[in-house]
């Protein structure tokens, strides 16, 4: 009897046991599952449209910005474009100055806008983009001195802003040409301009950011990132330990985020006093080419890059998420405005609209 008793309690234990292994076989299942479902499940941005960057005799987007009350506006060879309907169709606009190629274009508000171009071009709206104002070029021709081609600009309010370009010089005995990097700075909205920075090389400012009214950046030449903190009075040098830096941006808590080829996803958390690559950052990150990087106000952040590099933040760039929405092209700019942005790539222009969240499971 005690015999009996015995392999009944080890049959019972064993049922037990068999029965929780199978428990925690199957929550373990369920959480690998979770932890480890396809790409398409954290996609958090949705393509409003598409359409081609470029069509022959109607558009050419070589730069786009976005408005607080959701309109666009864009430039491209001689003309400017504005949109009412997130992207999907481009009306061309007159403005002042045409027969000169339009680079680059900003707003400081819904109201505020500037557009710069080849030959020192600068036109500058104060009611949203209803009338454009041609405005002074910042620099003169000499007997072999070209204006400079302006291809980046960005203004902390109405009153502050830089521009920049190359000034090109030529010999006119022989083809030899060379020319030299300028940063122009106002305080009037434009008014006004003086040269605050000059650099004798031939090379360009990919990009000019402003961080309060004193502070800017600028990348120069995709390799190197400099600096001023008086309006643009002085300039420095940024130490950085990659080559390849192409864009910045600064997240609303004041961390700053550079991308370039090469694997650069650097940030800073001294106000870009150095730089860093985040050690959480996947091999998938370091192995892709980068072009460019945004944030909004929410700290809702995007980085495009070669063969459709996509990237994700909705915490400020404390975790970052790859994304799969857009393919086949190679994305070069990204601008943002809340949840709307609009990728530029080689193609395509892209319209998106960006969701707040992100399934935490997701998130690595």
């Amino acid at each position: 009897m005690r015999i009996v008793k015995v392999v009944i309690l080890v049959l019972a234990v064993s049922v037990v046991s068999i029965a929780g292994r199978q428990l925690i076989q199957r929550r373990s299942s369920v959480a690998k599952v979770t932890a480890t479902k396809p790409e398409a499940v954290r996609q958090a941005i949705e393509v409003v449209s598409s359409v081609p960057r470029s069509e022959t005799g109607k558009y050419g987007l070589s730069d786009i910005s976005l408005l607080d009350n959701g309109d666009a506006w864009a430039v491209g060879y001689d003309r400017m474009y504005f949109s009412s309907d997130r992207g999907k169709t481009w009306k061309a606009m007159d403005v002042p100055g045409t027969g000169f190629t339009l680079t680059a274009i900003t707003f400081s508000d819904s109201q505020h806008g500037w557009a710069v171009g080849s030959n020192g071009l600068i036109i500058r709206t104060r009611d949203g983009g209803k009338t454009w104002e041609l405005l002074k070029r910042p620099t003169r021709t000499g007997d072999n001195v070209r204006v400079s081609d302006l291809h980046a600009v960005h203004f902390a309010n109405s009153s502050v802003g830089y521009v920049a370009g190359h000034k090109r010089y030529g010999n006119k005995t022989s083809d030899e040409v060379w020319g030299s990097i300028e940063i122009f700075c106002t305080r009037d909205g434009g008014d006004s301009w003086r040269q605050c920075y000059k650099e004798n090389e031939p090379s360009s400012v990919f990009q000019i950011v402003t961080v309060s009214e004193s502070e800017a950046f600028a990348v120069l030449d995709g390799v190197r990132l400099i600096k001023t903190d008086d309006l643009g009075n002085t300039w420095r040098q940024v130490p950085l330990s990659s080559k390849n830096v192409f864009s910045i941006a600064f997240a609303p808590n004041g961390v700053g985020w550079i991308v370039g080829n090469k694997g650069c996803f650097q940030r800073s958390d001294d106000g870009g006093k150095t730089w860093q690559q985040p050690a959480s950052l996947s091999q998938d990150f370091v192995n892709r080419d980068w072009e460019a990087i945004a944030f909004n106000s929410s700290g809702i952040g995007l980085a495009v890059g070669e063969n459709s590099a996509l990237a994700l933040t909705i915490d400020n760039g404390r975790t970052w998420e790859l994304q799969t929405s857009i393919t086949g092209d190679h994305l070069r700019a990204i601008r943002m405005q809340g949840s709307r942005a609009v990728i530029l790539g080689a193609l395509n222009a892209y319209s998106i609209e960006v969701s707040q969240a992100i399934p935490q499971q997701a998130k690595k």
